[in-house]
């Protein structure tokens, strides 16, 4: 493939993106309303189903459902927002402060490119310590109340010694046992 066509590809591709950001802010062709917060979303079952195997799941057991209310404990109506904005435009501006919150929400609906775009964004923000200021309330939370989650990723590997210290000595720390802390010091440490 020469860069003409691999150009002419992107092109297309940006192209459909585009009519279906349309479809989804004018409400065209939607063919299933979530009710999430007390608001009603007009969304496409092709793209949930494509996007998200929460929303497989859901759509799996009734595809026939036109209407379906969904439940999210300490999710905000603006990051339910910028989550349909990333699966229906495939990009996504990040603030500091709602980066937690959209994280939390990408992993109930497993969300897995706009995890990775989550995880980089704090990776930047922890790394270049100009940048955090109160804002990372949040991120602090996340970050301690998921620990064994988010040692597993990448990300956390990259840490600076002073994060993994400040994470590691926190009274907040939500983890089971003793062993839970040293091992992922251990994989941060590998």
């Amino acid at each position: 493939m020469n860069d003409y066509d691999h150009q002419k590809q992107m092109q297309y591709g940006f192209s459909h993106m585009q009519w279906m950001q349309n479809f989804y802010t004018q409400g065209m062709f939607s063919d299933i309303d979530l009710i999430i917060l007390k608001k009603r979303y007009h969304t496409h079952k092709s793209i949930l189903y494509s996007a998200s195997p929460y929303f497989r799941a859901k759509l799996d057991q009734n595809m026939d459902i036109r209407d379906l209310e969904i439940c999210f404990d300490g999710i905000r109506k603006e990051s339910v927002d910028k989550v349909f904005e990333f699966l229906y435009k495939g990009t996504l501006e990040l603030r500091i402060e709602q980066v937690a919150n959209i994280l939390k929400l990408a992993e109930i609906l497993q969300l897995d490119e706009l995890m990775k775009n989550c995880y980089s964004f704090l990776e930047t923000v922890y790394r270049d310590n100009n940048q955090v200021s109160q804002n990372t309330e949040d991120i602090d939370k996340y970050l301690l109340d998921n620990f064994s989650e988010i040692t597993s990723h990448a990300r956390y590997l990259n840490l600076s010694v002073e994060n993994v210290k400040q994470l590691l000595s926190s009274d907040d720390l939500q983890v089971s046992s003793e062993e839970q802390v040293f091992g992922g010091l251990s994989k941060w440490i590998k």
